[in-house]
């Protein structure tokens, strides 16, 4: 669904008005007949969204259930160019490899969004599986076209990274940090990650798909079922979320982000990235792909490596899992 589709523009009518709008007055400003409104009413109206009608008055916009649904996403965005297109799904195995899919098949331009309600298989990195309960989480993916070399990709995740840590704190007033490379973690436990990946040619990038779950209206019994410590918004600043809401807020702050990406302006958002580092200025070890490495984490590279300090030899990590020294310093 795209920004312009009917079923969007009489949302977002009905959202400004200030009381009931007229069929005739809905059908008069989309230029189609009134059977053709109910239907678009209809419609509105099997994705949760309460629209009370009265026979000499028309139509009022109430109140909408909390589902992800691509005509709330659209009616609400504020943004120049990003997700202006959303393909909104009930279940899908994962919402990048949608993504991927859409891209493989020449779909998707460049900022297309696609969203789910639960993920099948969903997945962050190093394969491991990503779990959250059916309407609690945000989980989307992005699809981007920038034009940009492979050893920049890095980019998409730090501005990815810092606009949902920022946002967090601006929504709930949660102080949100990053563990490296695209963790977002608050009060020690594991609140969102990001698994970016790419499509390339030898010196550009074909595609990227920035995939982000964000743990939000998930209780206490829900967390208690994933393998490791993790939290959600709803745990951290008491109250439930609207994830729409908060989704438009997000992409209205990660666009201006990833244009500067784009044009290789990257001293402000590195240096966000670097003041937001959970691990930056601590003693870590890192496990993985490679034999575990300790050391103090002194600086990340523009191609994401992590650079730390091992005994005074320096040491370049391009991934794995890291872990805090509990007697380590912060910055």
């Amino acid at each position: 669904m795209k920004r312009t589709d009917k079923t969007v523009l009489i949302l977002k009518t009905l959202q400004r008005a200030d009381g009931f709008v007229s069929g005739s007055e809905l059908a008069a400003g989309l230029g189609v007949s009134r059977t053709a409104v109910w239907k678009l009413l209809e419609n509105l109206r099997a994705q949760g969204v309460i629209i009370e009608s009265r026979p000499g008055l028309g139509y009022h916009f109430r109140r909408a259930a909390d589902r992800v649904s691509a005509p709330r996403i659209l009616a609400g965005l504020n943004t120049t160019w990003l997700g202006h297109e959303v393909f909104s799904h009930q279940v899908v195995d994962s919402t990048n490899q949608r993504a991927k899919d859409l891209a493989a098949g020449g779909d998707g331009g460049h900022g297309a969004l696609v969203v789910a309600e639960r993920q099948t298989a969903g997945r962050g990195r190093l394969d491991r599986p990503w779990k959250a309960p059916s309407g609690r989480a945000l989980l989307f993916s992005l699809l981007l076209r920038p034009r940009l070399a492979p050893r920049a990709v890095f980019g998409l995740t730090m501005a990815s990274s810092v606009c949902l840590a920022r946002v967090i704190q601006e929504t709930t007033g949660v102080a949100a940090m990053v563990k490296w490379p695209n963790d977002v973690y608050a009060e020690g436990k594991k609140l969102a990650g990001i698994l970016t990946e790419f499509s390339a040619f030898p010196d550009v990038i074909d595609y990227a798909v920035v995939g982000i779950g964000l743990n939000v209206n998930q209780t206490e019994n829900d967390l208690s079922r994933l393998d490791r410590p993790a939290t959600s918004l709803r745990q951290l600043c008491g109250r439930r979320l609207d994830r729409v809401r908060f989704l438009g807020e997000y992409l209205s702050r990660l666009e201006g982000a990833l244009e500067a990406v784009e044009q290789g302006d990257l001293t402000h958002l590195k240096a966000e990235y670097d003041r937001l580092s959970l691990v930056l200025g601590r003693t870590v070890t890192v496990t993985g792909v490679m034999a575990p490495v300790t050391g103090r984490a002194v600086a990340t590279a523009a191609d994401g490596s992590l650079i730390l300090d091992a005994k005074g030899e320096e040491i370049r990590v391009n991934c794995g899992d890291v872990s805090l020294r509990l007697d380590s310093d912060t910055n």
